[in-house]
């Protein structure tokens, strides 16, 4: 017997978040359950583009969870799914506030990390040329070596290995 539960309108396919007494979420959509796993931090990183400029809303972490539970139990199409993941993310904003600060809690901490991420690459921006210029705390401009440039380099991406002619860099193989 679930503790709540979370109606859509007929017009779309009936979608429900059940709570357990346990704890433990399940999507049911058209008679079909599948696990509401919450994605853990790690999770949400992954799918996260390198190329964005702004790490996901909390809206489309929850929505990326719902796309998935509807994928296990059936294809749908996009605007299905936009307007499911809309529906019950009001329900769960209104109603589940419990799971709704669980999502709160993912996207805040995922910002932290998009952040953490994100000032590697705001302040590390190779350019064309040979020699790099950066500011120092004295309001002067120096130019870095090729070898002072892969020593910080080196510094800031511990653990992974640069890959000359490219602008990124990739984590060492394993072997």
């Amino acid at each position: 017997m679930p503790i709540h539960s979370t109606p859509i309108p007929p017009s779309y396919p009936q979608a429900i978040i059940h709570r357990q007494h346990d704890g433990e979420y399940w999507f049911e959509l058209e008679g079909r359950i599948t696990h509401f796993i919450i994605p853990t931090i790690e999770d949400v990183m992954r799918t996260c583009k390198v190329a964005s400029r702004k790490p996901p809303t909390v809206f489309i972490i929850f929505r990326s969870l719902v796309q998935r539970c509807m994928r296990l139990l059936k294809k749908y199409e996009q605007h299905q799914v936009s307007k499911v993941s809309s529906e019950l993310w009001k329900h769960v904003k209104m109603q589940m506030k419990d799971l709704h600060g669980k999502f709160q809690s993912l996207y805040e901490e995922n910002k932290k990390q998009w952040k953490k991420r994100d000032l590697i690459f705001e302040y590390y921006n190779p350019t064309s040329s040979n020699d790099k210029i950066v500011s120092s705390t004295s309001n002067e401009m120096k130019t870095l070596t090729s070898s002072e440039e892969i020593q910080i380099t080196e510094e800031l991406f511990v653990g992974l290995a640069h890959v000359p002619g490219f602008n990124y860099y990739l984590g060492n193989p394993s072997y």
